[in-house]
């Protein structure tokens, strides 16, 4: 640590963005539109091969045949960043979810919850 508290929140904050925030996130990103075929609409812009109405627009199959991701910049990559970090969050809640199941029973057998 140095004398200077200022100095420390401004190293420790680019040390948190540049070793924790942008390469979690972008490697979430990078994992989800790694499998096109379970995440549809995640990350890609897609055109459908007929004239689709809205209502219609999620029950349409896509055919992936090419992709290429965009060009690497900044901005680009914090983009990215922040879109893997909201895939975490969903997973995030749909885990917890599915491990709210056994505690709420194994607390219902200790007694809790009941009148």
């Amino acid at each position: 640590p140095v004398p200077w508290e200022w100095l420390d929140a401004i190293l420790a904050v680019t040390v948190y963005i540049y070793l924790i925030l942008l390469p979690l996130g972008y490697a979430a990103h990078k994992l989800v539109t790694a499998l096109p075929r379970p995440f549809q609409h995640s990350g890609w812009d897609v055109q459908p091969r007929e004239p689709v109405r809205p209502h219609e627009m999620y029950m349409v199959h896509y055919v992936y045949v090419n992709k290429h991701r965009a060009d690497r910049t900044w901005a680009r990559a914090w983009l990215r960043a922040a879109q893997g970090w909201v895939y975490l969050e969903i997973a995030a809640i749909f885990l917890a979810a599915l491990l709210m199941i056994p505690i709420f029973m194994s607390a219902t057998d200790f007694g809790f919850g009941r009148f």
